[in-house]
């Protein structure tokens, strides 16, 4: 059986809204107390792989032989141990976190620098904003790479401010949707 259209517009308002007030809750946490916000989100990143390994196990298991990748069952493994390892070095796992990330920012932030000048080569207009772009990438993170604590804490507030930003958008979307159902 299927909900009314506008049903599913009140389901989806009410939704929308709960997760918009979540998310701008857990931002405002996240700004308010980083230190333990760190190791919250150390200990949900461990749940993570070890749930990921877990369910890649049993995967691994249910397919028949003919269908069975080692590659599935050692990537499960390692999960697992990954997430133990987080688990009992969480100062550690922030740390490799933020040099995982800034080696990101610099890698992205040199082919992006590269592709400007292969972009102004072939004429775009706006060949300057990847290279602003890669150029800042690059900054960030050897800035990252140079003080990893602060790193941490700083990519922190990234997502919290994401967050409370994602939650307003979410709560004026449930807003929206209700004023388009009244209208009907």
């Amino acid at each position: 059986m299927s909900l009314p259209f506008t049903e599913f517009q009140r389901r989806s308002r009410t939704a929308l809204i709960i997760q918009g007030i979540l998310a701008i809750i857990v931002g405002i946490v996240m700004l308010v107390w980083p230190g333990p916000s760190v190791f919250a989100f150390i200990a949900l990143f461990a749940a993570w792989l070890f749930i990921d390994g877990l369910f890649s196990i049993i995967g691994w298991f249910w397919q028949s032989k003919a269908t069975r990748s080692a590659w599935q069952l050692i990537s499960g493994i390692l999960a697992i141990l990954a997430a133990i390892v987080v688990i009992f070095l969480p100062g550690a796992a922030a740390f490799a976190i933020v040099i995982l990330v800034a080696v990101w920012a610099i890698v992205v932030g040199i082919v992006q620098f590269a592709g400007a000048f292969g972009l102004r080569k072939l004429g775009a207009r706006f060949w300057w904003a990847l290279l602003i772009s890669g150029a800042l990438g690059v900054i960030v993170g050897i800035l990252l790479l140079m003080n990893p604590g602060a790193g941490i804490i700083s990519l922190l507030w990234l997502l919290a401010i994401f967050l409370i930003v994602e939650g307003i958008a979410a709560i004026l979307l449930g807003i929206q949707i209700s004023r388009a159902a009244k209208q009907r």
